[in-house]
């Protein structure tokens, strides 16, 4: 459960995650290959090939220089030594004297050097050991006569030798050494020339799946608001768009649904004003003439009946000149009860317009027309209208009634319902008319 929760939670703060966010995570995975590359191509350039070089130049320019050059000395110091056990002149002497020194001068390179790297104290200690042995054999020949000079040359020569073959030998390894460093090198920059490629491959892999993590965040959202759109265009205003990420576009469609829900209402109260009367909610004139054209085309071939009550207000001119115009609004409003009150359950009531109203009634018989627009009358006039000032007042109405007969036209049978009021109200008002 726990796990569960938190990888609830990861989803829930990835959601939360904002466009920009989003385009900022998207590039970063994208370039993070470039950047673990960058990073570990750095660390070998500077491990195994710029320390490597650094290492081989300290080898050939600190070590390798000054022990070729003692090398070179040691063959030096030998012929001037031969040449003195031979002649015994003072400026082979002087010649050995000077290459001395400038073996010591080499060493002091080869020590400073050694002091910056380490690794090649050995070959030091080596170059001075052998150094102190040509020194210890050369002065018995420097010093004897050419007479018994022999055996201490001969000691001498096989010394300086043994060294020289030394001193070869270790500069030899040396440019092995080096010759190993730079195949080390090699080897690097070979792994680098991989690293990159695999690194531009898989640069591609996280372009390809930020771009499709970025589709399917931004251009699936997108379409969702395009395909909502679309629908509120076509009609279709019940179904919400369902945009959770990022924010911005979830914030968009929030914002969308909310304008279409207002949409919806708005639609609503107009189709509502377009059907029902606003003073006594019952339908209106456009309503009623759409429900008998329905009962009209119902009734062609078919033995359903059905009739018109046509009902004007009794003196309604009286009534407001003498209560006030709102009292004859209230005077409506209680007519509509009363009339909704009266009429039977399947009967359909209408303001026809000012102070008549209409009243549909489907599925009746002929005999009970009258019965059925007097119940209406007599409610009518049994009941009293409270006025605005709180006094009781009352109201009769007239009521012309005419029954559908196969053949006749909406205006036919409206006229006859209208005759007929015009009858009722002729003859004394408060009272019901069937027309003939």
């Amino acid at each position: 459960m726990e796990h569960g929760g938190m990888f609830d939670r990861i989803v829930s703060k990835f959601r939360s995650l904002s466009l920009r966010s989003w385009l900022t995570v998207g590039m970063c995975v994208v370039l993070l290959p470039f950047a673990i590359t960058s990073c570990y191509g750095y660390k070998i350039y500077h491990e195994e090939i710029s320390k490597t070089f650094r290492n081989v130049i300290n080898a050939q320019h600190r070590v390798l220089m000054p022990l070729e050059r003692i090398e070179d000395e040691f063959w030096a110091i030998s012929a001037e030594v031969n040449d003195y056990s031979q002649d015994g002149l003072a400026e082979h002497k002087i010649a050995f004297e000077a290459s001395v020194k400038e073996v010591e001068a080499h060493l002091l390179q080869m020590k400073a050097a050694v002091e910056d790297n380490g690794r090649y104290e050995y070959i030091l200690h080596s170059v001075q050991a052998h150094w102190e042995r040509v020194l210890n054999a050369a002065p018995a020949v420097i010093k004897g006569s050419s007479a018994k000079a022999d055996p201490e040359l001969l000691i001498f020569e096989n010394e300086i030798s043994q060294t020289a073959q030394q001193l070869g030998h270790i500069a030899e390894g040396l440019r092995v050494e080096s010759e190993e460093a730079h195949r080390t090198t090699l080897d690097a920059i070979k792994r680098l020339e991989v690293i990159a490629i695999l690194a531009g491959i898989f640069a591609i892999g996280f372009a390809v799946a930020a771009i499709y993590a970025i589709d399917r965040v931004l251009i699936s959202s997108t379409d969702k608001l395009v395909e909502g759109a679309m629908r509120v265009a076509s009609g279709e205003r019940h179904q919400e768009i369902d945009v959770q990420v990022p924010p911005e576009l979830a914030s968009v469609a929030k914002a969308f649904n909310t304008m279409t829900r207002q949409i919806v209402v708005q639609e609503a109260m107009l189709e509502s004003a377009a059907r029902f009367d606003g003073l006594t909610s019952l339908k209106n004139r456009r309503e009623f003439d759409i429900r008998i054209a329905e009962q009209i085309r119902k009734a062609k071939g078919q033995p359903a009946l059905f009739a018109l009550l046509m009902i004007d207000v009794d003196h309604f001119k009286c009534f407001n000149d003498t209560h006030g115009h709102l009292a004859g609004d209230d005077a409506l409003r209680h007519l509509a009860k009363i009339l909704v009150k009266a009429a039977r359950n399947t009967d359909e009531i209408f303001r026809y317009g000012g102070e008549e109203f209409v009243v549909l009634l489907p599925e009746i018989q002929p005999s009970q027309i009258l019965p059925v627009a007097e119940r209406i009358r007599k409610e009518v006039e049994a009941s009293e209208v409270l006025l605005p000032n709180g006094q009781l007042g009352s109201i009769t109405i007239s009521i012309g009634a005419a029954k559908y007969a196969e053949g006749l036209t909406f205006n036919d049978i409206v006229g006859q319902a209208d005759a007929a009021l015009y009858e009722a109200k002729a003859s004394g008002r408060n009272r019901v008319v069937l027309a003939s």
